[in-house]
């Protein structure tokens, strides 16, 4: 799903590499994925993934294609996925993806880092609030003992809406071209947090300094089958490559 994504059409050419299997792919999308509807068998227009129509939509090209597996390419596609995944079992189709109830931790980054702490996995300070005057308590609580400091939504993707403040900084700028957002403590709360609209729960959080990793895990039935760690060549832009790279301590 979701195929007009930066990355997949290598992903459906490493599919259809398969040696074991005659696949046959099915694409499908929003809105027009550009080139990448070349790259798969047959392609269709569905509604978003959280629009009610949307399973619907799924369901029925399922059985019209004899679906076997689903990979959902968005997370909102994920979760609307996980929700009926006994409505598609019944057709015989697998939806690659985790359950319900471990999407909704993973998809906040407030429950994530609780659950993280619970279990034993170290996790950078933090705070959360969706009031305004607590965020902002946070705010000076963190850059009195830290000097430096990150805000964003607990929900959120791709940088969006990330603000990371610190000392250091004496203009404003946007992070190697992504919309993580650097300013000073100052700047911050004469120009940014007085027109500051608290729509959600936020998180306050101590800065994490590079390098940035990202950590792949295949597996199935609740066992680990593969994990990959990846150094990113630009922190901001996953997309733009990463160095495999052997990290025992995320590993383990």
């Amino acid at each position: 799903t979701c195929i007009g994504g930066e990355l997949v059409p290598h992903l459906i050419e490493n599919i259809k590499k398969s040696s074991k299997y005659n696949i046959f792919v099915i694409g499908v999308d929003s809105e027009d994925p550009g080139n990448s509807k070349y790259c798969v068998d047959k392609f269709a227009v569905v509604p978003d993934g959280n629009d009610r129509k949307y399973i619907k939509k799924m369901l029925t090209l399922s059985e019209k294609y004899a679906v076997d597996l689903i990979f959902p390419g968005s997370d909102e596609e994920a979760i609307s996925l996980s929700k009926n995944k006994h409505e598609f079992s019944k057709i015989g189709v697998t939806i690659a993806c985790n359950d319900q109830k471990i999407l909704s931790i993973l998809n906040n980054k407030v429950k994530t880092y609780k659950k993280l702490k619970k279990i034993g996995i170290q996790t950078p300070e933090f705070y959360y609030s969706s009031s305004k005057k607590e965020i902002g308590d946070q705010i000076k609580f963190l850059l009195e003992k830290r000097g430096s400091l990150v805000l964003k939504p607990s929900q959120g993707r791709g940088s969006r809406g990330v603000v990371v403040i610190d000392q250091i900084f004496t203009k404003n700028s946007f992070y190697h071209g992504s919309k993580e957002l650097h300013i000073s403590p100052d700047n911050f709360f004469q120009d940014y947090f007085t027109s500051f609209n608290v729509k959600e729960q936020y998180i306050v959080m101590e800065r994490l300094i590079e390098p940035v990793f990202d950590l792949d895990i295949l597996a199935w039935d609740n066992k680990p089958i593969n994990m990959v760690t990846r150094r990113r060549l630009n922190p901001a832009k996953p997309n733009n490559g990463h160095i495999i790279e052997t990290n025992t301590k995320m590993l383990d």
